[in-house]
């Protein structure tokens, strides 16, 4: 699972769709400006706890593991995906005023 598609969820749980967008701009574009952020911090004498340009070539990375390779782990397979809908949609909920 990509970020945008997470991000995508979340625009659907706020029912959203025909008003906000997920753009997507790709790594390579903004690599520069990561790089020199990171070297500005270094600069600064201080660090981040995973380098930003690490963090963001992250988000073009899927983000889940296919079951079969965690399965030596005995973890049980089930939806991801509806798993974090439902964790959305509980989350908006929880976030509705109460009539």
């Amino acid at each position: 699972m990509a970020y945008k598609d997470f991000y995508d969820m979340i625009v659907e749980a706020l029912h959203q769709e025909t008003m906000t967008q997920v753009p997507v701009v790709p790594f390579d574009q903004l690599k520069p400006q990561f790089e020199q952020l990171d070297a500005q911090t270094a600069a600064a004498g201080k660090e981040h706890g995973i380098h930003i340009t690490l963090s963001e070539k992250l988000q073009e990375e899927a983000q889940c593991t296919d079951p079969d390779e965690t399965a030596i782990l005995g973890i049980k397979d089930h939806d991801v995906v509806a798993s974090i809908k439902a964790t959305l949609a509980k989350c908006v909920e929880a976030d509705e005023p109460a009539n």
